[in-house]
């Protein structure tokens, strides 16, 4: 690969690579280089060169040899952390009123009652609200850790991406009061390397909440008569409304309290 004249790699790393190419993004600059083999475990000079390097890096073994995958941040962006804050604020409150619902302790009298403020609080509003954050609190906490797994690892290799997006909208007729959360990525990835690692990370971040909300909800749990407004039970199954079928899932269950088995 040759080197890239207009954009030399820094004085300090040049006696331990061989080639090199220089990307400039508009937000970040990318180096790739092949460093010598002599140089390639890291040698000592090579790791202290490394540690004054002004932004991040990683190696990638490949066949042609041992290369250097090395990023700094050219610009930075404005957030408008005001309009994030207000739509995290907005869906605790939208998913704390689904979970009053959910509770029997709200009531709302269809979306354009709610619209019009038809909504009846048993017996205070505080009263009823309280409630509902069992519902909201683990599911914003997981909402929050997934969208926050691909936040910071994109950060974590400079990439320009926003914070979460959170999406409240009314618990009639969306009924958990939320459609999730999401980041922008304003910027392309390097390699498949940092799309793996930002794209697994929100599943692995959002499974590492999930799976003891699971375990806490399942133990804690027991029927409920389904609420009016609410699709009734399959027929196949009386009395039991419909639940996930994952592996995780169903083994959870089957070690909860009340369960028969793991089906």
């Amino acid at each position: 690969m040759p080197s890239s004249q207009d954009h030399p790699i820094p004085a300090e790393l040049t006696p331990f690579v061989v080639a090199w190419r220089t990307t400039t993004l508009r937000d970040r600059e990318v180096i790739d280089a092949l460093v010598h083999p002599a140089h390639a475990q890291p040698s000592a000079a090579l790791a202290q060169a490394l540690s004054a390097w002004a932004g991040r890096y990683y190696w990638s073994n490949e066949p042609g040899g041992r290369w250097l995958v090395l990023t700094r941040r050219t610009a930075a962006r404005q957030e408008r952390w005001g309009l994030h804050i207000v739509l995290f604020l907005l869906t605790i409150v939208t998913t704390t009123v689904a979970g009053a619902v959910f509770k029997d302790t709200v009531h709302v009298n269809g979306i354009w009652g709610l619209l019009r403020g038809h909504i009846t609080f048993y017996p205070t509003p505080l009263a009823a609200l309280a409630p509902g954050l069992a519902f909201c609190l683990p599911l914003v906490a997981i909402l929050l850790a997934h969208e926050l797994g691909h936040y910071l690892t994109a950060r974590h290799y400079l990439l320009d991406a926003s914070p979460p997006y959170f999406l409240p909208v009314p618990p009639w007729p969306f009924f958990i009061g939320t459609l999730g959360a999401f980041i922008r990525l304003r910027t392309v990835l390097s390699d498949r390397r940092q799309l793996f690692d930002v794209g697994i990370a929100g599943p692995v971040a959002g499974f590492v909440v999930a799976l003891p909300v699971l375990i806490v909800g399942l133990s804690l749990s027991h029927y409920l008569p389904p609420l009016a407004w609410a699709t009734p039970p399959s027929p196949s199954s009386p009395g039991s409304p419909p639940t996930g079928r994952s592996v995780r899932y169903r083994c959870t269950r089957w070690r909860s309290p009340g369960s028969s088995g793991c089906s």
